[in-house]
């Protein structure tokens, strides 16, 4: 795998902060929306499908709250902080 692959990139979109990591598990880039309480995670092949991945899922998230009458979660600046920390440390951020 090459040095891209195991670098951790940060990606934003409408306000939503996703931590992206190669996953040797999975054999893709995982990306996880931090600093919400909500599960929003997406499996890409390159970093560029990522970005693309970010976009899908918050717009996908956002839709299904606005069809489901629900108050989308927005990110807590605290959490996503600890969260970009904790990742940029090379430690396994979870759902800080």
């Amino acid at each position: 795998m090459n040095q891209e692959a195991h670098e951790t990139t940060i990606m934003n979109y409408k306000g939503y902060t996703a931590i992206v990591k190669w996953s040797d598990e999975d054999e893709s880039f995982r990306g996880e929306v931090a600093g919400t309480d909500d599960w929003m995670i997406f499996y890409d092949e390159t970093i560029d499908e990522a970005h693309e991945g970010l976009k899908d899922v918050v717009d996908s998230y956002l839709e299904h709250c606005e069809k489901k009458g629900i108050v989308p979660c927005r990110p807590v600046p605290e959490l996503v902080r600890r969260a970009l920390q904790a990742a940029s440390a090379g430690e396994d951020w979870g759902r800080a």
